[in-house]
């Protein structure tokens, strides 16, 4: 009778014992959950500006490539065969990339000031990549990268490493609002993209810049979804 009784209250403590667990698992899982959906008033702000800058640059970039007929592409290629315009190519890139920067940081600078906060804190708070190295770094070699293409006489190139760096940065979670699942597979077809426009020798800029402006697009429109749902 006593083993029987043991049997008994093992099994029951056993259930007990899944019962806890299950109750813990699901408490984790609607805490995820709920994270996943809140964002701050500030960090909603904050992002909301930055992407809507780059949006706005983008725009710009993809309409002086469609009404220039292709200038940014025919400069590049252009400019490949002569030592002078092969480092004037260069230097104005460089220059469009520290005037990019530039806005987006004053973009962030006016942000933190309508927040009444200082800079420093509110980059820490909402945007960690820009914290430290690590984002001009990062910049800086997509930057050399860019340039050894122009340099080596090869601007075919540029194109597709374009689109590795939409890839990078969604696979790094930089930057864009975006579920992990979709942000995968964007990366995924952004590195399909990359293969595609090398193995064709397509040299245009224009489609990486519609793709990052396709991204920038989905990200914003999640990033206003999300603040939609925590009101």
């Amino acid at each position: 009778m006593n083993e029987t009784n043991k049997v008994e209250n093992g099994g029951e403590n056993v259930q007990q014992v899944l019962h806890d667990i299950l109750a813990i698992r699901r408490s984790i899982n609607s805490f995820e959950k709920n994270k996943s959906t809140q964002i701050s008033e500030t960090s909603f702000h904050a992002n909301k500006y930055l992407q809507m800058t780059t949006l706005l640059l983008g725009a710009l970039m993809i309409a002086i490539e469609v009404f220039g007929h292709n200038l940014i592409t025919s400069s590049l290629i252009a400019q490949s065969s002569d030592r002078f315009w092969r480092l004037y190519g260069v230097v104005a890139i460089g220059l469009v990339l520290a005037l990019c920067v530039t806005i987006l940081y004053f973009v962030v600078r006016k942000a933190a000031q309508s927040a009444q906060d200082d800079m420093q804190t509110y980059i820490k708070r909402n945007f960690t990549y820009l914290n430290n190295l690590s984002q001009g770094s990062d910049l800086l070699v997509k930057f050399m990268l860019i340039s050894a293409f122009i340099w080596g006489q090869k601007p075919e190139w540029i194109a597709p490493f374009l689109f590795l760096c939409t890839g990078d940065y969604l696979f790094q979670g930089r930057f864009f609002t975006l579920k992990l699942r979709v942000s995968q597979v964007l990366a995924v077809l952004s590195l399909v993209f990359a293969v595609g426009s090398f193995a064709l020798g397509r040299p245009e800029v224009l489609w990486p810049l519609v793709w990052f402006f396709a991204v920038n697009v989905v990200s914003l429109r999640h990033l206003l979804r999300l603040k939609r749902i925590e009101d």
